[in-house]
């Protein structure tokens, strides 16, 4: 069985009404303008790339996930549209990337990205959307690198590589067995973690208020 590259963490909940970003923050100022980093992360913790190689027939050397910095924030997708306070956390997944990219300034403030973000492209970024091989985190990543850079820069190509050629190896009925397993899988696994780190970040967010609260 194939394991997305996206489906560990989440930050904010769409689904319990909160507002976006509020899970992980206080409220804080964001820049005007902003730097654009890309992230990746292998989140094999478990030893799963090489129960990948053999579904596969071919060398997978990690299980990647790939997120956007902007704005002081982090912005990943997994079951939806995720997004974190990194005045909070440094590294939403509890621990640094594998790999970070810089692909220089924005020219759209952060009240314009969000705009898009959370009203234009929103909809594609669902879990009944999500797909393992051809439409994970390391798309939405990719489209949101391309959206603050006016299209000069995407991710890396290995990154999309990663996922969309992952099947090459397989005959078609195969092939197709491997992607409907997973993409089950993903779609239970990432609803559960969100729902977790949803109550992680809160309870961190209500941690670091009674602090303030305290030593005031």
């Amino acid at each position: 069985v194939v394991f997305p590259a996206s489906f560990l963490v989440k930050a904010t909940s769409a689904e319990s009404g909160e507002e976006r970003g509020s899970s992980a923050s206080v409220a804080s100022t964001k820049p005007a303008t902003s730097e654009v980093e890309v992230r990746v992360y292998d989140i094999d913790r478990y030893g799963l790339a090489p129960l990948a190689s053999k579904a596969l027939r071919k060398e997978v050397d990690g299980i990647y996930h790939v997120a956007i910095s902007a704005f002081g924030n982090e912005y990943w997708y997994d079951h939806q549209i995720n997004q974190v306070d990194l005045s909070q956390v440094e590294f939403c997944h509890g621990f640094g990337p594998c790999n970070t990219y810089h692909l220089g300034e924005t020219s759209m403030t952060c009240e314009e990205f969000e705009e898009w973000l959370y009203s234009v492209i929103k909809d594609e970024y669902v879990i009944s959307k999500y797909d393992c091989f051809n439409h994970n985190c390391h798309h939405f990543a990719n489209e949101l690198a391309l959206k603050l850079t006016d299209g000069r820069s995407g991710i890396p190509q290995w990154c999309i590589d990663h996922g969309e050629k992952g099947l090459e190896m397989l005959p078609t009925d195969r092939a197709e067995v491997i992607k409907n397993v997973s993409n089950k899988i993903a779609r239970i696994m990432m609803v559960g973690w969100g729902r977790y780190n949803q109550q992680r970040f809160t309870s961190k967010a209500k941690s670091e208020a009674g602090k303030v609260e305290s030593s005031s």
